[in-house]
C-alpha cells in the first residue's frame, strides 16, 4: 500500500539511489523536531539502526524525526500535516503560551532562515571559488555555528553539514579543512553511533584521505 509505504518509511541511500526503508519498530516511534535518536541505514546488511543521542529517561519516549528540522516552525508543520499530524513537540511548543513561546520561537525560527540561506547560497560559491578559499571556509563555519546554536550538539543536526565540509573543501584541494572537518564530523558520529558502526568506520578513513569521500566519486560519476 503506497500510503503505508509514504506515512512509516524513512528515506535512506541505498546503492547510489534515494530509497524507501519501511522498518517495523523503527515505524513505531513517534516524531519530534528535537528528536532523542538518530538512524543509520546499513547498506551491506540492509538494516536500519536508531541510536540514542542524548540521555533517555527510563519514563521518556523514545522519538524520530519523519523529516529534516532544520527549517522553521511553520515550514515543519506543514510538513508534518502531509503526513497527517500536526507536531506539538517541546520545540514546537517551548515554553508558556503566549509571549515567551512566540519569542522562543522567533528565536529558532530567525537561526533556521539564516541557516536555509546559507546553504541557498552554496552552489554559487562553489562555482565561482578561486585557490582561495577562505570565503569557502567562513561560509561553512557559519552554517555550523547557526546550527550548533539551534541544536547545541545533537549529531543528527549536525553530522551532514560537517560532511558537507569535507567533500567541498577537497574540490578546490584544501585538504588541512577537509580532514579538520572530517576528524569533527568522526568525532561527533563516535559519540552518537560507535566506533565499530560502518558510517563511523568510513569518516575515519577520511581523516587521513578525504579524497576517498563518495561524494566525490559520485560527483566524478565513478
Amino acid at each position: 500500500n503506497a500510503e503505508i509505504v509514504y506515512t512509516n518509511g524513512f528515506g535512506v541511500m541505498d546503492k547510489g539511489e534515494r530509497k524507501t526503508a519501511v522498518v517495523l519498530d523503527g515505524a513505531m516511534f513517534n516524531h519530534s523536531c528535537d528528536s532523542s535518536t538518530m538512524r543509520h541505514w546499513d547498506e551491506e546488511k540492509q538494516h536500519m539502526t536508531f541510536y540514542a543521542i542524548r540521555d533517555i529517561k527510563a519514563d521518556e519516549e523514545i522519538t524520530t524525526s519523519y523529516f529534516s528540522t532544520r527549517k522553521t516552525y511553520s515550514q515543519r508543520q506543514e510538513s508534518g500535516l502531509k503526513l497527517g499530524f500536526q507536531c506539538q513537540c517541546e520545540r514546537c511548543d517551548p515554553g508558556q503560551p503566549g509571549q515567551e513561546r512566540d519569542e522562543l520561537r522567533a528565536t529558532s525560527d530567525a537561526r533556521m532562515e539564516r541557516f536555509q540561506r546559507l546553504r541557498a547560497k552554496v552552489p554559487t560559491i562553489l562555482q565561482h571559488m578561486s585557490s582561495d578559499t577562505t570565503v569557502l571556509r567562513r561560509h561553512h563555519e557559519d552554517m555550523i555555528a547557526v546550527l550548533r546554536a539551534e541544536f547545541d550538539t545533537k549529531a543528527d543536526q549536525l553530522k551532514d553539514t560537517l560532511d558537507d565540509g569535507i567533500w567541498m573543501a577537497c574540490l578546490f584541494k584544501d585538504m588541512a579543512y577537509a580532514k579538520q572537518r572530517a576528524q569533527e564530523c568522526y568525532d561527533t558520529l563516535v559519540i552518537a553511533q560507535g566506533a565499530e558502526c560502518s558510517e563511523t568506520r568510513q569518516h575515519k578513513r577520511y581523516i587521513t584521505n578525504p579524497a576517498l569521500h563518495t561524494e566525490l566519486k559520485r560527483l566524478k560519476g565513478e
